[in-house]
Order: structure tokens, then C-alpha cells, then sequence
């Protein structure tokens, strides 16, 4: 994926297109706060447009993906916010690690003077005053933009855009689900941090990260994008100033899971005019998509959005092909080793029979067991990470209470005959400290066991990339390193089923 400096891609860019009259804007209209693998996206009027990455692991399997647990639990309205199961996949391959994938988010709301850029046909003069977020819009000029700037790059910036299967990526609006686990902090924080109502907030109370109605914050009115910290994705605003239209109507949720009616669209995140402790990662609104009264579009105050950059699923006939293994693999039983597949042998009884109700038949029984199969894979992927991330935490722990151990058994030795030193050390915490070692290693010794008879060794090496890519972010202590090593160590006592206990901790205290 193509990344340039700003200077030099909005330079480029006045090259590339009379459209372009103006000099390129200063970085303080367009990015505030600059980070590495920021994605700059030239606009019209030599503006411009930072998009950050959102990583989504994903694994060789490109049907693989995550889950999002979305809502807000005890807080809204129950039939709007109650907690639901969604799922999201990147669309765009990562450079650095090739099974995982990503999209792109606007870093910042889209401003005032971005939106003129795009959409006035004149070039407005940059200013502060121009980085406040354009709100009351409907959600239809909010879709055209997208429109508007993607035929535009396609046009005069086009190297400008992350290819993907040689195909050029392109702008619309994020999916609500898309937002939510940018929102929440995606592969930034850890699965129960994504659950929370606020992402982590470590510089302190919520007015450093949002603006909202108080004196203190909004003081009634919207403020410039990118002053406040941004959220651990490096995303500014995501909660207050101006709330946020998505991609996807509104639907009510029942039972965990969206309910059958569609409703108008969905604005996101509070704005300047939601108390502060009404904010949340779950928050959401709907609005009819026309006003009745006035015949008009739905132009909601406060309202404003930001751009996703993604690309297409069915990019070419070889990634159809290459889609269509993924589905046939996603649905093998993968607690088949040499015995035949049920899927096969169905299927060449459903080719060979005659009776033409007797094939329907058949071919409703293949659906329904390619469908148990998916889900039965889903879960035991899911469930294999938990694993991967168990076996890596006890691994951690046994470390660490063998080291206390070690260290207050030979402090207690040492004291040879000194009463004195043998109290200071206290001879039942030496024994406390053993038994709580062997309690860690006996536990991981029968988690060791369960993994090796209910997982594959193909199915933990492919988790273990997704659990990689969900703790690389945040790792500490060594974490990523133990998950690898644990692993290694089922491999290996896959190869040597004989190998006894001892052998097996002394190699868990040489991981490295």
C-alpha cells in the first residue's frame, strides 16, 4: 500500500489535475496530531484527509472473522441498545503481516472546509474556523461526498489509493459495525476492554477525550476536530462534538440480535448537546431518512460523519476462486483426520439420485450440515484462542511463582543455622510459595493435555497468528512470546507423547 508524506502527496497531486488550484493546505488545517502510519488522502483545492488503519485479525481463511460484541448493557433503551453479537472483517491487506486485514477510518470528523472542498466546486480558504466538523447535513450529502471524493481520486490521485488484488480501494460511509469496534479500540485493547461502555481513557476523566454539553466543554457550541486525546486506534472525536451517520438503517435489537425491521439511519457517539455521562461506545440514534414537514431529507443538527476506506469483496475471477476454497475449507469438519467426509459422501448421493424429491431432500440435509459445520468450526477457532491465550497466561504465572519459590527457598538455606534468618524469612511462606508453584504447574500441565486431544495442531498454528495480531498491540511481559511457546510445546509433545512432566516444565522455564 502506497503511503506518502503530506507535503509531497498533495505536490504531486497539483501536478496531476487542473482541479487543483490552490497550494497545499498547512498540516494544522488537516492532521493535528501526526502519526507514522497515518493514511493521507488528497482532496480538491490542495486539501487533504488522515485515515487511520484499523487492523481486524483474520488468519489465512479470508471467510474468518471477529466478533463484535455491540450495545450498552444497563444503559439506553433496551429494543435500541441492548448488548448484540455482530462480526467484521478488514478488506484491505496488511503489508506487515499478511494474514491479517484492515480498513481505513477517518482520523478526524469530516470539517467544514473538507466538505467545501469537495462539494461547492470553489476552493474555500483554509482556517480554523474551517476544521469545525460539518454537521447538519443529511445522510444523502453525507453518501454523495463519498461519491464525489472517490470518483475524484479515481480520476486525479489514484496513486493515492491502497490497492488491493490490483484493484483501487474506495470511500463510503462506515458500517455501524465498523464504527463500534473502531470505537471501542479495536486490536488495541483486549476483548474485555472492547466490552466496556468507554474505551480505555489513561490520561484521565472523559473531558480529555470529548467534547460535550457543559460549559465547560462544548459551552453550546461545536469545536474544532483533533484538540481533544484521541482513542487507542489514534482516533479523535469518536464520542461527542458531533455524533456520526453510518452505512447501515437502523434496526431494533431483541434477544442479542438485530430484529427483522429497517428502520431510518444511524447517527453514533453523542454530541455537544449528551451529558457527559451519557456517553458510550454503544450509543446510537435513529432518524427518519426524510422530514415530513418540509419534504426534505432528514438534515438532523449536531450530525455529522467520517469516511471508512475499503474495498471490495469479489475483486477478481482468481479471488472468487480463491473465496469460494475458503467456503468449501470453512465447512470441512475439521475433527476429520483420514476418514471420509460426510460432505462428500452426501453430495454424491444427492448427484445420483433419481427421485427428484429425493434430491431436494438431500441437498436441504447438505445445506443444513454445511451450515452446522461452519458454526462448529467457528467455535472451535474461538475457543482454540481462549486456549492459546490461557495456556500463555499460566505459562506467565508459573514463571513467576517458580522464580518466588526458588528465590525464597534458597534465601531459606542460606540461613543455615541462624534462627533469626530462617523467622525473617518465615519457612511457612517458603512453603505457601512451593505449593501455590505446584498448583500452576499441575494446571498447566492438564490445560497442556485438554489442548492436545480437543485441537489439531493445524487449527492452534492458524489461531495462534489471530491471537498474535490481537495481543501484539499491547504486549507485556513477554505474553506474545509465551502464546508462541505454548504452541510449540503441544507440537512438540505431539511428537514425544512420552515425555515425561519434568521434561515438560524444565522446557516451559527455558521459553525464551
Amino acid at each position: 500500500m502506497l503511503r506518502k508524506t503530506l507535503p509531497s502527496l498533495l505536490t504531486a497531486c497539483l501536478l496531476c489535475s487542473p482541479a487543483v488550484t490552490n497550494d497545499a493546505w498547512d498540516a494544522k488545517y488537516l492532521n493535528r496530531a501526526v502519526l507514522e502510519d497515518d493514511l493521507m488522502l488528497p482532496l480538491p483545492c490542495g486539501s487533504g484527509m488522515a485515515l487511520r488503519p484499523i487492523a481486524v485479525p483474520s488468519g489465512a481463511n479470508r471467510l474468518n472473522d471477529v466478533i463484535v460484541e455491540s450495545g450498552s448493557g444497563d444503559r439506553g433503551e433496551p429494543f435500541s441498545e441492548y448488548p448484540r453479537t455482530d462480526y467484521i472483517a478488514g478488506s484491505i491487506s496488511a503489508d506487515a503481516a499478511p494474514d491479517a486485514r484492515l480498513y481505513y477510518l477517518g482520523k478526524y470528523e469530516v470539517t467544514e472546509d473538507q466538505y467545501a472542498a469537495v462539494m461547492n466546486g470553489e476552493c474555500p480558504k483554509p482556517s480554523m474556523a474551517g476544521t469545525l466538523p460539518r454537521e447538519d447535513i443529511s445522510w444523502f450529502d453525507a453518501v454523495i461526498f463519498t461519491q464525489r471524493l472517490s470518483e475524484w481520486l479515481l480520476e486525479n490521485a489514484h496513486a493515492s489509493l491502497p490497492q488491493e488484488d490490483g484493484k483501487p480501494t474506495y470511500l463510503r460511509l462506515p458500517t455501524e459495525t465498523e464504527w463500534e469496534y473502531a470505537v471501542r479500540g479495536g486490536m488495541a485493547v483486549t476483548d474485555s476492554q472492547r466490552r466496556d461502555p468507554l474505551f480505555p481513557m489513561p490520561s484521565g476523566s472523559i473531558g480529555n477525550y470529548a467534547w460535550y454539553d457543559s460549559a465547560e466543554s462544548c459551552g453550546g457550541g461545536t469545536q474544532p476536530v483533533g484538540l481533544k486525546k484521541p482513542n487507542p486506534l489514534g482516533l479523535h472525536d469518536m464520542l461527542g462534538n458531533v455524533q456520526e451517520m453510518v452505512l447501515t438503517p437502523f434496526r431494533m435489537t431483541v434477544e442479542g440480535r438485530l430484529h427483522g425491521q429497517v428502520g431510518g439511519f444511524v447517527a453514533k457517539g453523542g454530541s455537544c448537546n449528551t451529558r457527559s455521562g451519557s456517553l458510550r461506545s454503544g450509543l446510537r440514534q435513529e432518524y427518519p431518512f426524510f422530514d415530513v414537514t418540509g419534504g426534505k431529507a432528514q438534515r438532523a443538527p449536531l450530525t455529522g460523519f467520517r469516511v471508512a476506506l475499503v474495498a471490495p469483496v469479489q475483486t477478481t475471477v482468481l479471488r472468487i476462486e480463491a473465496l469460494r476454497d475458503d467456503w468449501q475449507d470453512a465447512g470441512r469438519l475439521r475433527s476429520l483426520e483420514n476418514e471420509e467426509d460426510p460432505l462428500a459422501l452426501l453430495s454424491i448421493l444427492r448427484e445420483t439420485a433419481e427421485d427428484p424429491r429425493q434430491r431436494a431432500a438431500l441437498a436441504r440435509i447438505e445445506t443444513g450440515l454445511v451450515t452446522e459445520m461452519q458454526s462448529r468450526n467457528a467455535v472451535d477457532a474461538r475457543s482454540a484462542r481462549m486456549a492459546i491465550v490461557a495456556g500463555a497466561q499460566m505459562i506467565r504465572t508459573y514463571r513467576r511463582d517458580l522464580r518466588i519459590a526458588t528465590g525464597l527457598a534458597q534465601a531459606l538455606a542460606a540461613c543455615g543455622e541462624d534462627a533469626d534468618c530462617a523467622e525473617r524469612i518465615d519457612g511457612g511462606r517458603v512453603a505457601r510459595s512451593e505449593l501455590i508453584a505446584d498448583i500452576g504447574s499441575s494446571s498447566l500441565l492438564d490445560l497442556m493435555g485438554q489442548v492436545e486431544r480437543d485441537y489439531s495442531q493445524a487449527l492452534l498454528e492458524s489461531q495462534l497468528e489471530v491471537v498474535v495480531q490481537q495481543y501484539a498491540a499491547y504486549d507485556s511481559g513477554g505474553f506474545v512470546a509465551f502464546a508462541r511457546g505454548f504452541v510449540a510445546l503441544i507440537a512438540e509433545q505431539r511428537k514425544a507423547p512420552r515425555r515425561s512432566n519434568r521434561a515438560i516444565l524444565k522446557a516451559v522455564t527455558e521459553l525464551r
